[in-house]
């Protein structure tokens, strides 16, 4: 590369001051300018003329003032009318302080297949015990809800061993239906240790899933039974003579938020399959939540009783309504014990007062019907009801071991023919089978 001369370098350098300078002066030129016309215009002086030095603001013109009117005398001033209760928790409070106060109950007021449930304003609803109509009642502790099953309890048990029969199901002691195990067309099923020691084959099962067992069981042998002769159980006795006549049979699920999956399941094929047989489940719990009261429940279980609940949500659940959905009551809303709303199965609701039954009123029933509806042993020194259950869980074994004599069918095929315990039948079919893996 050849050296640059001094000329050549000071041409450089020449080139580079320039090219500063020009930068330079387009930064700060404008910046020149705009001081010096602020400046010049700063330092002018204005004089407004006269004619225009009055002028302040401008004013809008004047609206021209309209011709009076005397006024007309005023009409005098009517009282506010009495606010009226729109709301459903308004109506609620209004309508239990119209209910008549301190009802008990009377065994005159039962009538023929009825249990009047309560006492409204406007006179007794009655609930029938023999229309195969599903109920669910709802209620927080310490509602009335245990009077109402007490009173269903008798009501049902007064129709007598060849119109209706009872089971209890109670997830707890039991003790509310003494009666129960002392009359002849009566059965508790309780989880205690006097009654929950059911051997079979050397091993112990829970007394509500063998009473759930043995519902399914019957509800199975009279649809047998009604096989091409009728389709329900009202019209089939119509058809046969009076001894073979089949009762209802009124099932109580006292607490039924504690039971299990298994026996939720099996509840649900009852309250699904059990009208025509005549199965009546009243179904009880203090927690109406969509999960504990599920789809199938809330579809065929059209009446409700709702006493006092916890919230206005679990309103909704207990009265099977939608969110958004009007309603003329707000059982949330009611602060007394014994008072319910009650829903009939076409979905009209009414408000009332439930009778309560003493517990002096209460054992004298259940003597009187002890007496005249006892339970009897058989020879063997067993009670019958019990001897009736055990032959009854005899022919459910007997019929899964039938079936499994099939190779056509199934483990899950033989269960959904005879339900129950699903455990119970897959034990019995591989008993059977011989562990045979290519059946199950």
């Amino acid at each position: 590369m050849p050296e640059l001369t001094a000329a050549a370098w000071a041409i450089i350098f020449g080139g580079v001051t320039l090219i500063i300078a020009g930068i330079t002066l387009v930064i700060v030129l404008p910046g020149i300018i705009r001081d010096a016309q602020a400046r010049r215009l700063s330092s002018r002086t204005y004089v407004i003329p006269e004619f225009v030095s009055h002028i302040t603001a401008p004013t809008a013109a004047k609206t021209p003032e309209p011709p009076k009117v005397e006024p007309k005398p005023e009409a005098p001033i009517q009282p506010a009318p009495a606010p009226v209760a729109t709301d459903a928790a308004q109506r609620t409070v209004a309508a239990v302080a119209a209910l008549p106060s301190g009802v008990l109950w009377d065994r005159e007021i039962v009538k023929a297949a009825s249990m009047p449930l309560m006492q409204g304003a406007d006179g007794w609803h009655a609930l029938s015990i023999l229309d195969s109509q599903h109920t669910v009642v709802c209620g927080a502790s310490n509602s009335g809800k245990g009077n109402v099953l007490r009173l269903m309890a008798v009501s049902v048990l007064s129709l007598g061993p060849d119109v209706a029969h009872l089971w209890v199901f109670d997830t707890k002691s039991g003790v509310d239906y003494p009666l129960c195990t002392r009359i002849e067309h009566a059965r508790l099923y309780a989880n205690v240790k006097y009654a929950d020691g059911i051997e079979k084959d050397g091993k112990s099962e829970s007394k509500i899933d063998y009473g759930l067992k043995l519902a399914k069981a019957e509800m199975d042998r009279r649809n047998d039974l009604m096989f091409g002769k009728a389709t329900n159980i009202h019209t089939y006795n119509k058809k046969v003579e009076p001894a073979e006549r089949l009762p209802i049979i009124v099932l109580i699920l006292d607490e039924f938020a504690d039971f299990n999956a298994e026996q939720k399941e099996l509840t649900e094929t009852l309250v699904r399959q059990g009208r025509s047989a005549g199965f009546v489940v009243f179904l009880a719990t203090q927690y109406p939540t969509a999960a504990v009261l599920s789809s199938q429940i809330q579809a065929n279980c059209l009446r409700r009783i709702c006493l006092r609940v916890d919230s206005a949500k679990r309103t909704l659940v207990s009265l099977g309504l939608e969110p958004g959905e009007a309603r003329p009551f707000e059982p949330s809303a009611i602060a007394s014990s014994g008072v319910a709303v009650y829903k009939t199965s076409g979905g009209t609701m009414h408000i009332g007062r439930v009778p309560y039954i003493t517990d002096e009123l209460y054992d004298v029933l259940s003597d009187e019907y002890a007496e005249r509806w006892p339970r009897v042993a058989t020879e063997s020194g067993e009670d019958e009801a019990i001897a009736d259950e055990k032959n009854s869980s005899n022919k459910w074994e007997a019929s899964i071991r039938e079936l499994a004599q099939s190779t056509e069918l199934s483990s899950n095929k033989i269960y959904e023919q005879v339900g129950g315990n699903r455990n119970e039948v897959l034990r019995i079919v591989r008993e059977e089978r011989g562990n045979v893996s290519h059946f199950a």
